[in-house]
């Protein structure tokens, strides 16, 4: 295999949009909002085809690390690139094995990746009249950023959203008191790609149970929807069967296993 830096965008899109319900984060940092902090690796076989693509997201204070391809080509990348100490992993559940020879993945979730298309969204029949739904922008970070530290667990970081970052993707909140009580958004939208990414989806304790999520989501994917965007994808804890639930009714259908969390280099123990 050789293995080097790939910055043939052409190329990389057309390896990554044979299959954009897995791929759709790294299609999205094509977009040229988050090219220059994106460091593409592949790995090309003897008749110099593209069989492995490892990328190295830069957006963050740790790098997020994905993976996409065959395990022989995938492990001949990350046995050849040079790999930070810590990483965020986000990866097709199947390249679990290639992945743990070279870093510790025992505080990795796992995931269920949920894929809507147009043509299987289930937009709700009403929004109840006494929610106040409300399109948020730049000036909401941090009233967004202080909704989700109420999802963090005991010592998990969670990411800030900067006001650039909220203005750029698709954020819908529900308010309560001049307070947002429920809120979801996206990770990636890149509609040059035909992909956007789902997530941030969180209701107070105090509100569960109540369709706020559902309404949201909604909300967020229905946008995405009328802006043309083909493939849409969220990640979804495998145990979280209300959320699951959730997400069906607007039409999300389950497909691939993934992972995702952190994970050190393993030859640095």
């Amino acid at each position: 295999m050789r293995v080097e830096r790939c910055t043939n965008q052409a190329e990389l899109r057309m390896f990554l949009g044979r299959n954009p319900q897995e791929t759709a984060y790294a299609l999205g940092d094509l977009d040229p909002a988050h090219w220059g902090q994106s460091r593409f690796w592949g790995a090309w076989d003897a008749g110099d085809q593209l069989r492995g693509v490892v990328l190295l997201y830069d957006g963050f204070a740790v790098p997020v690390l994905s993976l996409h391809g065959d395990v022989e080509a995938l492990e001949a990348a990350l046995a050849s690139i040079p790999l930070p100490r810590e990483v965020f992993v986000l990866a097709p559940e199947l390249l679990l094995a290639v992945l743990g020879r070279h870093y510790i993945t025992g505080h990795l979730y796992a995931l269920r990746r949920m894929v809507l298309t147009p043509s299987t969204f289930i937009p709700l029949r009403s929004t109840p009249s006494r929610l106040n739904l409300v399109r948020l922008g730049a000036t909401d970070a941090d009233r967004l950023n202080t909704l989700y530290k109420g999802d963090a667990g005991p010592g998990e970081e969670v990411f800030a959203f900067s006001p650039s970052q909220v203005a750029s993707g698709v954020f819908y909140g529900i308010e309560q008191d001049g307070r947002l009580v429920a809120a979801a958004g996206t990770h990636v939208v890149a509609p040059a790609e035909g992909v956007a990414a789902v997530g941030n989806v969180f209701t107070m304790p105090g509100g569960r149970g109540q369709g706020w999520g559902t309404v949201v989501t909604h909300a967020v994917t229905a946008e995405l929807v009328d802006r043309g965007i083909q493939t849409i994808v969220l990640n979804v804890k495998k145990d979280n069967l209300p959320a699951i639930r959730v997400y069906e009714k607007l039409g999300y259908r389950q497909t691939l296993g993934m992972v995702e969390g952190p994970a050190m280099r393993r030859d640095l123990f």
